[in-house]
């Protein structure tokens, strides 16, 4: 307690100037109000001037309680542009001459050091500190701290973009001050903090940083996906924690194509508290769940998101690099941009606790209407006529055996459950100028809408501590973040279950046992999906320190060390009770973990210097070594004879085991130097020589690097208004491509030879493929109108080059693919825009923001590709994600079935994003907020009947030995008899015949790719702040409520499935509403 009051004390005695009049330890007076007192004293009868003259004065120090012949020279000593004559009793004051004021200079000029703050007393990097009369200023270092000539007569303006501006006159002593900033009213943030180095106000280089304690509790990709222009990252599932889609302005790498097996990888990287995010987007799980194959090729892979470990509470800011210039420092990673998540970080307060607690509940969005029983019936009767067929009691028990008078909803039965959503967190900071530290925990439950108890829980810790000496010559700090979560889905994708028939017979006895049989026929239970359960247990663990030392007061040294590790261990049980009795079934247990390590070290020298009085000098070198390894293995029980015995090894009859370990190296230099003339026009220089263990010896090592050119080419006196140009040029890399992809590699084979297991190759050697290069061209520009209006419009163009791509080879080589280089070259151009407004009318306050992205993908260059086995899915000219189709003629009215136009001609329909954004209102009254957020897209998609024709058990009409298949009412429009013109073929009960064949003159046709636009309400909130006089009466120090609600309508054409996951199989994203509460002590 008495440190925590000592701390206290220290805070309270520092001198801090929060205005124009502030200085420690001294009182100034005005020239006038001084010769006033001096008159009093009968100094002199009358004062002789221009009252212009006074404006030039500065204030006065020179004690005035005595009476001395010397007092009027003494404060005229202080004043530089003024001199005084007493003629008469009488005192005169003029103005001196150019060269008195010139040979004076060096009296009234003096060195001045001093330290920026914020509120809290943390240090401010890159404000700007300038002199109003020169033009000239410098920039806050890592510290706060600055060093600066200021003249007398001269103002000292010190502006940040988020924080209100301060200026300081001239107070003639003084070597050492203290700024205190206070942050402006909430406006989207400018300054972006790219982990190597900051970006503020006259930066060359591009970003978007957001703010996430500002916005609703929700996951980490999605509020990347909400606030950031030109970032593209839905959903795979409504099932909490599942992967996202993500990409932002396009994909740089062939390996965008899923069948090109993801090689390379088009993720970003991603940067969590100064340690690369090891896994990527890639899913960190290996058994095969109800949202898909975790080892799918491509972005077809779904599966567990290993983002869900970290809780967005516990986030400070997330910023998105994209240009030359910003990603060009990370080199061989940057290619696909580049993402810091940084956690929130101990602040210089008083003790403080911040609980806050939250609960909801949520419901699916509208699933695929399907028919019902007297539909369904007529069309599988229908079905049978066409096929010239009679039906039997084996072909259709729906039609002869079943209730035909029963009506079963599956949608209701799966999908009309609540899902509940918990939250509970705690924040606990303490410190003072010296001493820092933060503990936050929370936790968060998350189930879902089917009748099975499904969910996602996560606990985390994150404490943060900092220090800085007395001298602030040194500062070190440790963050660590621990957390896990457990996560129970199933092993089979329910959705299928939605188109049983209507009229199926009762899925459970009277004994609650699943019913497989009736009358003698059997028929596929969907309950039994719900007994193939899946665990994944997950934990992350995430160090990260750093340290800085203050060499010379030009140059600072630092280093940072971090550790992660990422541990997932899964299972998942098929039990007997789930499968059908007839034949005799047997269980089955799987299990897995997967492990990754990550190691990073990264030392630098930071130097900053003013050359030709003007020119603010900014020095980087450094240097970054780290690895990651990955352990995985997974196991495979079966033939167990008791559900209890599920997991024990020994009681198995048969198991198959996999296991794969691989490390990854990756060691860079890099420099980077930075010039600003005059906080005017600004100049940015990066190298970097990178090495990858992912190439082979000879072609280990690359170089890269970008320039950035920048001009404020207005600004107002007061400079909270300035407008800007900025461009930049630069080279980045991809190696993305798998590890050991230069050897030659070999697994374990399924068969024994003398109780041996044998080997077989799984990949060709090439110890001679190079890196991949993307060069990017990006120009800007920013206008920020005081504290009302900021846009920022930004133009593209990157071009990625030198190919890396698993090249298909013919069958008889033995092997499919083999990794090499190919003169391929794909561009991608675009406009992005982040514009945010903000008025207000006294209590009353309107803020919004818009954020626009129009991406334009384009394969410009792919030698022989007509000749390759790559022209069905690419063409020169167009984006990589197209879908390559015929022209669809419709449905013949005489046949009955599906006509395309043309065989031999082709059609390329772009499946990117056309445009795509959001648009955020918050309006404020008092103590009374609410905030919008509406999210549009401008897109094609396969409609949601491809699902259904493209696979060959769910086609209309057909008839299954267990499995009898509901249809979308959609295809009440289908043709019935001659002459009919219809949307939809004639249906067939066949598994193969000429309808069955026609269906794919519809797929491969443009007709299945529509539009799937639409505008969503993402999210309202409205919050309340409870007054200051009812906290302060309870001993709390803020308090507000409120209520959130996701997904509250969508207006699409997109018809049977949800136009942000584009498939009816998917399970369907929640409709939610929260409320919460947040109290600080």
């Amino acid at each position: 307690m008495k440190k925590v009051l000592g701390y206290l004390v220290m805070v309270c005695c520092i001198s801090v100037v929060k205005g124009q009049d502030e200085v420690p330890g001294r009182q100034g007076h005005s020239l006038e109000k001084a010769l006033k007192v001096l008159k009093s004293k009968g100094l002199f009868k009358d004062v002789v001037t221009d009252k212009r003259l006074m404006k030039l004065a500065e204030p006065v120090y020179v004690p005035l309680d005595i009476a001395d012949d010397s007092l009027l020279q003494r404060i005229f000593a202080e004043q530089p542009y003024l001199k005084y004559n007493l003629i008469a009793n009488r005192l005169a004051i003029s103005r001196k001459t150019d060269a008195e004021i010139e040979s004076s200079r060096a009296h009234f000029e003096r060195k001045v050091n001093g330290i920026v703050l914020t509120d809290a007393s943390s240090p401010v990097q890159d404000a700007s500190v300038q002199l109003r009369s020169r033009r000239y200023g410098v920039a806050t270092d890592s510290l706060g701290n600055f060093s600066i000539v200021w003249s007398a007569g001269d103002t000292l303006d010190i502006t940040h973009v988020n924080y209100k501006p301060v200026s300081l006159a001239w107070k003639g002593t003084g070597k050492s001050i203290n700024v205190q900033l206070v942050l402006k009213d909430p406006m989207p943030p400018v300054a972006i903090t790219t982990g190597y180095f900051s970006r503020e106000k006259g930066s060359t280089a591009g970003g978007s940083q957001v703010k996430v304690g500002n916005f609703p509790n929700t996951d980490v990709l999605k509020i990347i996906h909400e606030n950031i222009p030109g970032v593209f990252a839905p959903p795979s599932s409504g099932l909490p924690g599942t992967t996202h889609k993500f990409q932002f302005r396009g994909p740089t790498s062939l390996g965008a194509i899923v069948e090109l097996n993801y090689r390379p990888s088009n993720s970003p990287l991603f940067i969590v508290n100064g340690i690369p995010w090891a896994p990527s987007l890639r899913p960190v799980n290996q058994l095969t769940t109800m949202v898909g194959v975790p080892s799918a090729p491509g972005v077809g892979a779904t599966g567990f998101d290993p983002f869900f470990t970290i809780n967005p509470l516990d986030i400070e800011s997330i910023t998105v690099l994209k240009d030359a210039e910003a990603t060009a420092i990370y080199g061989a990673r940057g290619a696909n941009g580049v993402i810091i998540i940084t956690t929130k970080k101990s602040t210089s307060k008083k003790p403080r606790l911040v609980v806050s607690a939250s609960y909801g509940v949520g419901y699916s969005l509208p699933a695929m209407s399907l028919m019902n029983t007297s539909q369904y019936l007529a069309m599988r009767r229908e079905a049978f006529r066409n096929d010239n067929i009679t039906p039997t009691p084996a072909r259709a028990p729906d039609l002869l055996l079943w209730d035909t008078t029963r009506y079963m909803d599956y949608n209701k039965l799966l999908l009309s459950g609540t899902a509940n959503n918990l939250n509970e967190h705690f924040s606990f900071s303490q410190g003072d100028s010296l001493f820092q530290f933060l503990l936050n925990g929370g936790f968060s439950s998350q189930t879902s809408a089917l009748p099975s108890n499904i969910y996602g829980k996560r606990w985390s810790l994150l404490s943060d501590f900092s220090f800085r000496s007395k001298n602030r010559k040194i500062k070190t700090g440790i963050t660590a973040y621990v957390s896990t979560s457990e996560n129970k889905w199933l092993s089979d994708n329910v959705m299928f279950a939605t188109l049983l028939a209507p009229n199926a017979p009762y899925l459970t006895d009277s004994a609650g046992n699943l019913n497989w049989k009736d009358k003698g026929v059997p028929f596929r239970n969907p309950l039994s999906y719900f007994r193939n359960t899946d665990f994944i247990h997950t934990g992350n663990a995430l160090f990260h320190t750093y340290l800085q030392y203050k060499i010379l007061p030009k140059l600072r040294f630092e280093t940072s060390v971090g550790y992660q590790q990422i541990n997932v261990e899964e299972e998942n049980k098929f039990p007997i009770s789930a499968q059908n009795p007839d034949p005799t079934p047997t269980g089955i247990y799987n299990e897995a973990q997967n492990r990754f390590t990550t190691w990073i070290v990264e030392p630098g020298l930071h130097y900053t210097d003013t050359i030709l009085k003007k020119v603010q000098v900014q020095g980087l070198l450094g240097a970054s070594w780290s690895s990651q390894e990955n352990d995985r293995w997974r196991r495979s029980y079966t033939g167990y004879t008791n559900d209890g015995l599920l997991g024990i090894p020994e009681d198995a009859q048969g198991s198959n085991y996999f296991s794969d370990k691989s490390r990854y190296l990756f060691l860079s230099t890099f420099a980077r130097l930075k010039l600003n003339y005059k906080n005017i026009y600004f100049l940015s220089l990066i190298v970097r020589r990178d090495g990858s263990s992912r190439f082979g010896p000879e072609n280990r090592y690359a170089n890269f690097g970008a320039i950035g050119a920048g001009w404020i080419f207005w600004e107002n006196a007061n400079k909270t208004s300035f407008a800007k140009l900025r461009g930049s040029f630069g080279s980045t890399g991809n190696d993305q491509i798998g590890d050991y992809a230069y050897l030659n590699t070999w697994n374990t084979a399924a068969q024994y030879y003398q109780g041996l297991p044998g080997i077989y190759p799984t990949g060709l050697a090439n110890p001679y493929y190079q890196w991949e290069v993307t060069r990017k061209l990006e120009a800007g520009v920013e206008l920020h109108l005081n504290d009302n209006l900021s846009a920022i419009i930004t133009g593209y163009r990157n071009r990625s080059k030198n190919q890396v791509m698993n090249f298909l080879l013919p069958g008889q080589v033995g092997f499919g693919n083999i990794v090499k280089n190919f003169p391929a070259i794909i561009q991608n151009t675009g406009i992005e825009a982040d514009i945010a407004y903000k008025k207000t009318w006294g209590n009353f306050s309107w803020c919004n923001k818009l954020t626009l992205a129009i991406p334009q993908n384009k394969l410009i260059r792919f030698d022989d590709l007509e000749n390759s086995g790559y022209a069905k899915y690419l063409m020169i000219g167009k984006p990589l994600n197209i879908g390559i189709v015929q022209r669809f003629a419709g449905v013949d009215g005489n046949t009955g079935l599906f006509t395309i136009a043309d065989p031999e001609e082709r059609l390329a329909i772009n499946l990117d994003p056309v445009f795509f954004g959001g648009f955020r209102n918050s309006f404020r009254f008092k103590q009374v907020e609410l905030t919008t957020y509406l999210e549009f897209r401008r897109q094609k998609a396969p409609h949601f009947m491809s699902y259904i024709y493209s696979n060959s058990n769910l086609s209309p009409g057909q008839t299954n030995i267990d499995f009898y298949t509901n249809q979308p009412v959609e295809l009440e429009n289908r043709w019935r008899q001659q002459g009919d013109e219809a949307t939809w073929q004639k249906v067939s009960t066949l598994t193969s015949s000429t309808v069955k064949n026609a269906i794919g003159n519809w797929v491969n046709s443009d007709a299945q790719l529509v539009d799937a636009s639409y505008l969503r309400m993402k999210n309202v909130q409205l919050a309340f702040t409870l007054p200051d006089g009812f906290c302060k009466k309870r001993f709390i120090k803020a308090a507000s409520v409120y209520a959130n609600a996701e997904n509250l309508f969508t207006i699409t054409p997109f018809k049977g499935a949800d136009p942000e996951l584009q498939t009816p199989f998917s399970l369907p994203l929640q409709r939610t509403f929260t409320i919460g509460l947040q109290v600080t002590l």
